[in-house]
């Protein structure tokens, strides 16, 4: 039986870059270096791949043995630490003798025949615990991985995708393969067991908690050909130390559980999203803006309503002339727990409610109707565009749900696959964004335009 061996590339925001070579270096005066095709070029991780190697903070050596190593890519990779997933799979691969070496250009159209199977990763690695921590910007990765994926597919050749588990809250655009989620790096193992990889099992020097090793990993395997042939203790590798369920009625009643239980869960979470809808939705009383006849004099510009009563079914502010705007207010309810606004060239805006509240804009709100039933009111301080020579549109999210820099980061990778195209997002992209990541968070989204005067 001729042996498998991988090719490894790692997913960056500039495309895939593959692991060409590794060289295990054996004079003691010399330090771990990333190089790249081959030359005496440094990639700009090569500092990082050096620190990833030794001891104490590294574990390549800790892992695998040896003194320094020769990394060789593809292309630089100049940033970031998402690269780590992907050299600890080669140096892996390396270590068995089954990493595919070669240049990249070759590898991705050449020799369709071959059997080398295509491993893409992206991960940072938690060096204390083994872990794969999340990474930033994985639906751009995926959106310049798709490609050279179709290339591979089209070859048949077998493709795997690993990404952090935690990064699977992202929204991530439709891949050309499924991704699969990895939290630590003993599954590592299993997966090129069931690829029929000829690798041995991880055994590091650090204390590693047993269940981590013992429970098994739920990989994602619909990356494989409808045609492969599964080893036939595979179960097994999945689940070593949990007992197979043969019988067809066992398995059946197992089933018949698991569907009944979902099912409750669905009812109560019907129930409760049903009990509480009204209760807590977000509403936006009225734009308001400071005006002036002379932009040099805004702090003496006067406050006025630009729109009000705008409720959830309202999405479409009335346009504001920019031309004698100072600054813009948005007056809430206390259920909005965070405020975006985001541009029409991307731009995303995480906006603070006013600390303290502006007294100005106090005393007009309660000379005003706009309070309703509602005593403390929340005020957001919009900022103006830096370009106000041209008309701009942008969209305002109210979530009930405070947001944090993971969300931001998920909004920028989806708006990412429309710079691609060269089409610009519209509302109905972003509900639809909306909808795949925050089905638990209530949103009102409100377009406005400012205008030039003409």
């Amino acid at each position: 039986m001729d042996k498998k061996y991988a090719q490894v590339f790692i997913a960056t925001t500039k495309g895939l870059v593959q692991v060409q070579s590794i060289t295990r270096l054996t004079a003691s005066d010399l330090s771990s270096v990333a190089t790249i095709s081959g030359t005496s070029q440094l990639a700009g991780i090569s500092g990082g791949y050096q620190a990833f190697v030794e001891k104490p903070q590294g574990i390549i050596t800790d892992v695998f043995g040896g003194h320094a190593y020769r990394l060789n890519l593809s292309d630089s990779i100049d940033q970031g630490e998402s690269w780590q997933l992907g050299v600890f799979i080669a140096h892996y691969l390396f270590e068995h003798g089954c990493l595919s070496e070669g240049a990249s250009k070759e590898t991705c159209g050449a020799d369709p025949v071959s059997d080398d199977m295509v491993i893409i990763a992206t991960g940072k690695i938690d060096t204390l615990l083994y872990t794969v921590l999340p990474i930033q910007s994985l639906a751009k990765k995926c959106l310049l991985a798709n490609s050279p994926i179709d290339e591979w597919k089209a070859q048949q050749k077998r493709v795997c995708f690993l990404a952090p588990n935690i990064n699977f809250r992202e929204p991530v655009p439709d891949t050309a393969v499924n991704l699969t989620p990895i939290s630590a790096l003993p599954e590592l193992f299993q997966l090129c067991s069931m690829f029929g990889l000829p690798v041995g099992d991880l055994v590091f020097s650090k204390e590693i908690d047993a269940n981590l090793k013992n429970e098994g990993a739920l990989i994602e395997a619909d990356f494989l050909p409808t045609d492969t042939q599964y080893p036939l203790d595979r179960k097994r590798i999945l689940a070593p130390n949990k007992p197979l369920i043969n019988s067809p009625s066992i398995r059946t009643l197992f089933v018949l559980s698991l569907l009944l239980f979902a099912l409750s869960l669905f009812i109560i979470k019907v129930v409760n999203v049903n009990s509480v809808s009204g209760l807590n939705r977000p509403v936006v009383f009225a734009l308001m803006g400071s005006l002036s006849d002379n932009k040099k004099s805004c702090g003496q510009g006067g406050l006025s309503i630009l729109d009000k009563g705008l409720l959830v079914n309202k999405l479409l502010l009335n346009p504001t002339n920019i031309a004698h705007l100072c600054q813009l207010y948005l007056v809430t309810d206390t259920h909005v727990s965070s405020l975006w606004l985001v541009t029409d060239t991307k731009a995303i805006f995480p906006l603070r409610s006013l600390a303290p509240a502006e007294k100005r804009l106090n005393t007009f709100l309660a000379n005003s109707e706009l309070l309703a039933d509602i005593a403390e009111p929340l005020q957001w301080s919009l900022p103006l565009p830096s370009n106000q020579s041209q008309t701009r549109k942008y969209t305002l999210l109210a979530f009930t749900q405070p947001s944090d820099a993971a969300d931001i980061d998920a909004l920028e990778s989806y708006l990412y696959q429309f710079q691609q195209t060269g089409r610009s997002h519209n509302i109905e992209d972003l509900q639809t964004w909306i909808n795949k990541t925050q089905a638990d968070n209530k949103i009102v989204m409100l377009e406005h335009e400012l205008t030039v005067q003409k």
